[in-house]
C-alpha cells in the first residue's frame, strides 16, 4: 500500500532526516572502510590483466614458431618415420637375441677347450718334469 501512493521525487530530496554533516561523516565512514579492499581488488586486477597480457603474447609467439610450415613438414616425416625405425630396432633385437643363442654353445665349447688345454699343458710340463727327474737320477748314478 505504500507503493500506492505517490511520492514526488522533489519532495523526497528535500526531506532528510540527517544532517549533511552526519551524510558526509556516514559516507567518509563508508568509504574509509571499503577503500583499502578496494585498492587492493584493483590492482589485483590490474596485476591479472598484465599477466593475461603476457601469457597471451607467449601463446602468439608459440604460435607464430609452429606456423612454420617447413618445420611442421620436419616433424610430420619425423613422425612418419617412428614405426619404420621401430622396425628396424625390433628386427636388431631379434638378431641380437639369435647371436647370443648361438654365441652360448660356441662360449661352453670354447672354455671347455680352454680347459683341455690347460689339463694337457700341466700333462706336459708334468711329464717333462718327470723326464728331467729321471735324467738327472740316471746322470746321478756312478758307473761301476
Amino acid at each position: 500500500m505504500a507503493s500506492d501512493i505517490p511520492i514526488e521525487q522533489d519532495n523526497v530530496q528535500s526531506v532528510s532526516v540527517f544532517s549533511e554533516e552526519t551524510v558526509q561523516n556516514l559516507t567518509d565512514g563508508f568509504l574509509e572502510l571499503l577503500q583499502p579492499e578496494v585498492v587492493r581488488v584493483q590492482k589485483s586486477l590490474e596485476e591479472l590483466t598484465s599477466n593475461q597480457e603476457e601469457m597471451l603474447k607467449s601463446i602468439q609467439e608459440k604460435r607464430l614458431q609452429f606456423d612454420d610450415s617447413s618445420k611442421l613438414q620436419e616433424i610430420q616425416t619425423m613422425l612418419q618415420q617412428v614405426p619404420a625405425y621401430k622396425h628396424k630396432v625390433n628386427n636388431a633385437h631379434k638378431s641380437m637375441i639369435a647371436l647370443q643363442k648361438r654365441i652360448k654353445p660356441l662360449q661352453a665349447r670354447a672354455n671347455k677347450l680352454k680347459e683341455l688345454r690347460i689339463a694337457r699343458e700341466n700333462q706336459t710340463k708334468k711329464e717333462f718334469e718327470q723326464r728331467i727327474q729321471k735324467e738327472k737320477l740316471l746322470e746321478a748314478k756312478p758307473s761301476k
